[in-house]
């Protein structure tokens, strides 16, 4: 009977406890993406700042992905003007949107990433 009470208190206890561990790692997942989009971003100020422009003028500011021809040149631009290296593992980056027009379409900067779990 004791037995039974204590699997009890312990069952009580876990099912208490158990969304909280799961909020608090959601958080935690939630601010290493929000700190991987900060030090990309930062890395891209730093490229414009010593080339005078960024990786890949050449993008369709219609689009907000990156082609992966695009993906390689950034990756590799930041890696050897900067030393930050994209977590493509982890992370699937975009462009972020700059305004909306009154048509509906949107225009991306290619000054600004997204970072977003995979």
């Amino acid at each position: 009977m004791e037995m039974i009470i204590i699997l009890a208190i312990i069952s009580i206890l876990f099912t208490i406890t158990y969304p909280s561990l799961v909020s608090t790692r959601n958080d935690t997942q939630e601010t290493e993406r929000a700190r991987q989009e900060y030090v990309v971003n930062k890395a891209l100020q730093q490229y414009y700042a010593l080339t005078g422009g960024y990786p890949n003028p050449s993008h369709d500011s219609s689009k907000r992905d990156l082609s992966p021809d695009e993906m390689t040149i950034l990756v590799d631009a930041l890696q050897n003007q900067t030393g930050v290296n994209m977590d493509l593992s982890h992370y699937k980056y975009t462009y972020k949107e700059a305004y909306k027009d009154t048509n509906g379409d949107g225009v991306y900067e290619t000054n600004a990433l997204r970072a977003d779990k995979r």
